[in-house]
C-alpha cells in the first residue's frame, strides 16, 4: 500500500523512483553456529562493551548499533544454535568499516572465528 501511495503522489515512474533511491550495501546474513551459553555470553559482553564505550545501541532482541554511514546487528537465534549477524551501510567503505568494527568487538569478547572474513 505504501508503494502504491508513493506512486499515486508522484509523477515519476516506478523505475525512476527506484533509480533515485539510495543503494545500500550489505554483508548478507551471517550465521555463526554456537551453543546457547556461548551465544548469551557474547551478547552480554557486547552490550557491556557498548555501554563502556558510550556507544548508542538498541538491545531489543540482540544488539544493534550505528557505525559511520551504516549499522551492524547481532542476535541469538531462538530456534537454531547460532548467532545471526547483519551489516549495512550507504557505501562500500562504510560496510567494510561496520564489518571491521563488529569483528573487533567479537574479538574483544574472545570470538576469533573466520565467518566474518570478507574482501574489503
Amino acid at each position: 500500500m505504501k508503494l502504491l501511495n508513493i506512486l499515486a503522489a508522484s509523477e515519476e515512474s516506478l523505475s525512476q523512483i527506484r533509480k533515485s533511491s539510495p543503494r545500500y550495501h550489505d554483508g548478507g546474513e551471517i550465521r555463526i553456529g554456537m551453543i546457547t551459553t556461548e551465544r548469551k555470553r557474547i551478547l552480554s559482553e557486547i552490550k557491556t562493551l557498548m555501554t563502556e564505550n558510550n556507544r548508542d545501541f538498541v538491545a531489543i532482541d540482540g544488539v544493534r548499533t550505528s557505525h559511520h554511514d551504516g549499522f551492524w546487528m547481532i542476535r541469538g537465534s531462538n530456534t537454531q544454535p547460532h548467532l545471526t549477524i547483519r551489516c549495512e551501510a550507504a557505501s562500500r567503505t562504510g560496510l567494510d568499516d561496520c564489518m571491521r568494527d563488529l569483528q573487533e568487538n567479537l574479538r574483544i569478547c574472545g570470538y576469533e572465528g573466520n565467518e566474518l572474513n570478507f574482501e574489503g
